[in-house]
């Protein structure tokens, strides 16, 4: 169809060069993240950012120890903490210019796969124009995308798409090399960038099945090619295996077993099959992103033969026949489809894992989804040049961008994020332990005890996920008891608790609210107990350290609680009681 038959020439004119499309898809993510640098840390940011040694340490040696699976996604993490400590601001601008990159990949793979000889003979020029921007804006703005850029931990899922997506990159212009050198070289850019993405997070390890699908959909049949291709990927996977003794003595499937299974309340059917659930909810989301939650929550089926299991299974079957039969008639529909199963296969197939869903999980698979959507938009375009159906099209951007904005305002307050967690998933024993624990936080004891309370009664409800929430929702009331006054319930939820199953943080958290416990009821030698305790399981407990410094005032050992203050100052040189006690002791130790 002629160019000049486009009615929507203000679209056709300002963004059909590539250097504007790309243009336009770093700005509109700029719009939707702009607003994103002040969003707190959450959940696994506390363990994996906050509290850990090795990341401010910048140990590459312990890293590499304790983190060696996802050691590339840590080593980011230890060079924002060397650069700006634990400054929010830096964090998110690391993960925004990860997605924006992406982004651009996602466009420019978009074109190599147009010029593969099965696409290219069959696609008009007014389509290639269009495919690329869609899908890499598809890819940019969908609200789905957002746990993966504003949740920073999640940057390990981003930043092994990075990884990923590079190595597809490279595939094509190795397979479509006009010289053996430059297929070599981009072959061995192909295998670097699998390694870092598979040493970032282990779902990497889908690419070389990737890559062999993409040679079967957009490449002439040619047994022996596809052989090669197939070859090539499986010594991709022993040199991933080959690198496992550096990290583990344990095989391949052992290493990746341990590392993905966090929990034993349920086998490998049990999870597959609560998978063929979520995975339809994740496409569901994709196509209708209203009420989107941190957590997912669904009941454990039995069997396939329950009913709403065996629909979903027939969907999944449904859509991949679909992709078979038409996979010459309609292939980039078909690789997008064969791409979002694929990727999805390490996290939601058989390997357990202690949450089932998350919505940073989708973020490398939607590369499939928007394949075959912006495909299907762009043939319609180029079909169908109307008006209309432009004016439609830069619509359906424009909401994706307002609901990707609306959502990370939403991510700004822990209270409103978790208010909107509670009112979608009403029996959520997590989002009722995080609000409880958002309003903690923030002072406001009184709600937080009301949330607590709820939580605790639905604390059932999280059989799924272990005891992880439940020994921090545990925590967290007893705290929130002690500073509302309620020593007896406090005391009596604490005495029902086994604390040998609790980590040492929580641990030393619950002997630090029995000592306020003690302290409040003027028993302090107990107090005292309590406190060292705590500070025995966590040395760098600044409440431990604070509370113990002013009991010892109480006291009346003013040299041992001054020694305290002086521990907790080195711990937290802000820290606003050791600054205040200081004062304080070094005054009336000087005017006796």
């Amino acid at each position: 169809m002629p160019e000049k038959n486009i009615p929507n020439i203000f679209l056709h004119r300002l963004f059909s060069s590539q250097k504007n499309q790309i243009i336009l898809i770093i700005c509109s993510i700029c719009f939707c993240y702009f607003h994103t640098f002040d969003v707190p840390f959450y959940y696994d940011d506390y363990l994996s950012i906050l509290g850990n040694v090795a990341i401010q340490e910048f140990n590459l040696h312990n890293l590499w120890e304790q983190y060696s699976a996802r050691f590339i996604g840590y080593i980011t993490f230890a060079l924002n903490y060397r650069v700006h400590g634990f400054n929010i601001f830096g964090y998110h601008l690391l993960n925004i210019a990860i997605h924006i990159a992406n982004s651009i990949l996602v466009f420019f793979i978009c074109k190599l796969l147009l010029s593969t000889p099965l696409i290219a003979k069959n696609t008009p020029s007014n389509l290639k124009k269009w495919f690329p921007l869609f899908c890499a804006l598809l890819f940019a703005l969908h609200p789905l995308q957002i746990q993966a850029i504003t949740y920073i931990t999640q940057r390990l899922a981003s930043l092994s798409a990075f990884f990923y997506l590079v190595s597809i990159y490279c595939f094509l212009k190795a397979r479509s090399g006009n010289s053996n050198k430059i297929q070599l070289i981009f072959a061995i850019c192909t295998i670097s960038a699998f390694l870092l993405a598979f040493f970032t997070k282990q779902n990497a390890l889908t690419a070389p099945l990737i890559w062999l699908i993409i040679d079967i959909v957009c490449f002439p049949q040619n047994i022996n090619r596809h052989i090669g291709i197939f070859t090539f990927g499986i010594f991709s996977c022993v040199l991933a295996y080959i690198c496992i003794p550096l990290i583990s003595d344990q095989t391949l499937f052992q290493f990746i077993d341990q590392k993905t299974r966090e929990t034993t309340l349920f086998s490998r059917k049990e999870y597959f099959l609560v998978q063929m659930h979520v995975i339809l909810d994740y496409i569901i989301k994709f196509f209708a992103p209203y009420e989107l939650t941190l957590n997912y929550e669904f009941d454990t089926p039995q069997s396939f033969l329950q009913l709403s299991t065996l629909s979903k299974t027939f969907i999944h079957f449904s859509l991949l026949s679909f992709g078979i039969l038409f996979v010459r008639k309609l292939p980039l529909v078909s690789l997008g489809i064969f791409f979002y199963y694929a990727s999805h296969l390490i996290e939601s197939s058989v390997i357990p894992i202690r949450d089932f869903g998350f919505d940073h999980r989708t973020y490398l698979p939607n590369f499939g989804l928007c394949l075959a959507t912006s495909w299907i938009m762009a043939k319609l375009l180029a079909i169908h040049p109307t008006r209309n159906l432009a004016t439609a099209i830069i619509f359906l951007f424009t909401i994706l961008a307002i609901l990707t904005w609306q959502r990370n305002n939403t991510w700004r307050d822990p209270i409103a994020f978790f208010t909107s967690e509670t009112k979608v998933l009403p029996d959520s024993f997590r989002a009722h332990c995080f609000l409880g624990q958002s309003y903690f936080e923030s002072g406001r004891t009184s709600e937080a005890l009301s949330t607590y309370e709820k939580a605790w009664q639905m604390r059932s409800n999280d059989v799924q996920r272990g005891n992880n929430t439940m020994q921090s929702c545990a925590t967290n009331f007893a705290s929130t008891l002690q500073q509302e006054g309620d020593l007896r319930r406090a005391l009596t939820l604490i005495n029902s608790l086994n604390l040998n199953d609790f980590t040492a943080e929580n641990r030393s958290k619950i002997y630090n609210t029995l000592g306020n416990i003690y302290a409040l009821r003027n028993s302090f030698s107990r107090a005292q107990e309590y406190y060292e305790r705590g500070l025995e399981l966590v040395p760098s407990s600044t409440e431990a350290l604070s509370n113990l410094a002013k009991l010892k005032i109480l006291t009346g050992e003013l040299q041992t609680s001054l020694n305290l203050f002086q521990q907790l100052k080195e711990v937290d040189p802000d820290n606003e009681d050791a600054r205040i006690g200081l004062e304080y002791l070094q005054n009336l130790l000087s005017n006796p």
